[in-house]
């Protein structure tokens, strides 16, 4: 018997929050792997460059390497899309800087074979059906409230112009070296809820930390927040290059 995992990936389903902002470019150097460094991005703000902070309520039927055991768990993401190797071939990549969950599988996993910077965190989710939060006890949490209507992703102009930053390959360092990993979200038939709210951080990342930061929904500025639901693919590492 065998799993999607040993075909090359795993799959799951996220019902997600994004907020996707500008950060002082000093600030996210230091939190960079060696050898790496911010690509420009043309439609940054002057010392800016793009972030998402991704607060994944729901992570659904998350495959594993087991037949038949499946995950499910609340995580939390820090991203710098827009990352590229040091002399090397121009490739962009997002690179997780962190990423806050509650499983211990989830992490394992997580470490073991994508070398990603998976960390454990007690979660606390609350939501109706205009509003919702998820919080990760001690270290940050993401208030959301519906801004409007759905949309279609597809023909969705605003979040057209950030899509590209969320379908990066993944980028992650560790004892095997330098590896990338396609993470693949479906949004054929997604729809994009608009919304507004606030993260509030406590012991998050240097330059990150005790900080309230305040967002509109979405806009066509590249910055504000969003919420989907979609299948996706993680594709086993490989080296770069």
């Amino acid at each position: 018997m065998s799993t999607s995992f040993y075909s090359g990936y795993i799959t799951g389903s996220v019902d997600a929050s994004v907020v996707v902002d500008f950060a002082d470019a000093a600030l996210l150097t230091p939190l960079l792997p060696e050898n790496t460094e911010l690509a420009p991005v043309e439609v940054a703000p002057p010392g800016k460059h793009p972030i998402y902070w991704s607060f994944n309520f729901h992570q659904k039927n998350v495959g594993t390497p087991i037949p038949g055991l499946f995950l499910n768990y609340s995580e939390f993401a820090f991203v710098i899309p827009s990352v590229r190797m040091i002399g090397g071939k121009g490739e962009l990549f997002g690179y997780p800087v962190v990423l806050y969950l509650n499983s211990w599988l989830g992490i394992l996993g997580g470490r073991i074979i994508w070398q990603l910077n998976k960390r454990h965190a007690t979660c606390k989710v609350e939501e109706d059906l205009l509003r919702r939060s998820l919080r990760m006890e001690t270290r940050l949490t993401g208030t959301f409230e519906n801004d409007g209507s759905s949309a279609p992703a597809a023909g969705n102009t605003a979040f057209e112009k950030v899509k590209p930053w969320l379908n990066q390959p993944l980028l992650t360092v560790g004892w095997l070296g330098y590896r990338q990993s396609e993470f693949i979200m479906d949004f054929q038939n997604a729809l994009i809820q608009p919304q507004q709210g606030e993260i509030t951080t406590q012991h998050l990342l240097p330059g990150f930390s005790e900080q309230r930061i305040p967002f509109q929904s979405l806009r066509d500025d590249y910055t504000g927040g969003f919420s989907f639901q979609v299948p996706w693919k993680l594709m086993l590492p490989k080296r770069i290059g």
